[in-house]
């Protein structure tokens, strides 16, 4: 670490020197060149995607403003909508993401100008909005003006042959503020997001975030371009997609030996949302199963109205193979200590 210090003294680079939002003009043109090479997105590097999150709320909406989101929905993003003195209204939700008709008749009733959504890999539950949806949910923002704040989270941990495209490549009216991450792809200590957006939102953005603190630290930004630069990046993906795709699968081998428990919902390739089996509730498994030394989550805080049954969700990111069949293996005897 000293010997770090010292040589950046000596010769320090340019990070240090410049520590400027526009500093790193690659890795903003890297984001946007990620959603369409072909049309213009005025992207703001932030510190990670909770933060970039926040800044929108912020930057949208005024105090006692409606917030709409699935439900369930990402726990942060509630809490964050909350901060900014915004009231989110719930939207329901299927096995193929968003219910446009909903989303629709909510927009309707409220008069809401804001709406959270996660298209791909869905947090909590997994779903991956249809193609069939898509394009429905992009002229219902044309037509109620409304604003899509479109939280990109897991986008480098899709198959790019398989993909769906983000809903900001085909945004011709700037409907679209798109929150990308390298978190989840790089490191949990890498708090690097890119926000993109257009017209004139783009520039309330810039002006929100530089009442707040000017710029995003210059190393970390370096350091993230260097990263998606490299020529092991997409190996690195790859590499990445594999790994989490086989502990997904023995979660899955796992949990199906539990009795009355099953998916929801396809799930993405870091988590799974399960109804709590029937009978328990979840808030009473999550402390039975912390008795036996496993780690899940209780589904109730990531409804942003009433939480329409008892779910739990289970991460397979973290901990090799051989972990999660132990951790399912006593989350299955907490299970059958609750029933007697």
């Amino acid at each position: 670490c000293c010997v770090f210090f010292f040589l950046m003294i000596r010769r320090p680079p340019r990070s240090t020197l410049f520590p400027y939002t526009t500093l790193f003009r690659s890795l903003r043109d890297w984001f946007a060149g990620q959603l369409s090479p072909q049309r213009e997105h005025n992207v703001l590097i932030s510190p990670g995607g909770q933060a970039a999150l926040s800044l929108v709320f912020r930057a949208l909406g005024l105090e006692g403003d409606v917030v709409l989101t699935e439900s369930p929905t990402y726990v942060g993003a509630i809490v964050a909508a909350r901060a900014a003195g915004l009231v989110p209204v719930p939207v329901p939700m299927d096995r193929d993401g968003l219910l446009v008709d909903q989303l629709e008749a909510a927009v309707e009733r409220t008069g809401a100008r804001i709406f959270y959504v996660q298209p791909r890999f869905h947090n909590p539950t997994g779903a991956t909005l249809t193609a069939g949806r898509r394009a429905p949910l992009m002229a219902l923002a044309i037509r109620h003006n409304l604003m899509i704040v479109e939280d990109d989270w897991l986008s480098d941990l899709d198959d790019p042959k398989t993909a769906q495209p983000a809903l900001a490549s085909n945004d011709p009216e700037g409907h679209v503020i798109h929150v990308r991450s390298l978190t989840k792809s790089v490191a949990p200590g890498m708090r690097i997001a890119g926000l993109a957006a257009s017209g004139p939102i783009a520039q309330r953005l810039h002006q929100t975030r530089n009442a707040e603190d000017f710029f995003v630290s210059a190393i970390m930004q370096e350091t993230a371009l260097n990263v998606i630069t490299s020529p092991g990046w997409k190996r690195h993906l790859r590499d990445l997609r594999a790994s989490l795709a086989e502990r997904q699968s023995t979660l899955l081998d796992s949990a199906s030996e539990i009795r009355d428990w099953e998916p929801e919902v396809r799930p993405g390739p870091l988590h799974v949302w399960l109804s709590s089996p029937q009978g328990i509730d979840a808030d009473t498994l999550r402390e039975a199963a912390l008795r036996q030394g496993v780690a899940i989550v209780a589904g109730a805080q990531w409804h942003p109205g009433d939480a329409p049954g008892s779910h739990i969700r289970l991460s397979s990111a973290a901990v090799p193979s051989p972990q999660i069949e132990e951790g399912v293996a006593r989350l299955g005897q907490a299970i059958d200590t609750l029933r007697g």
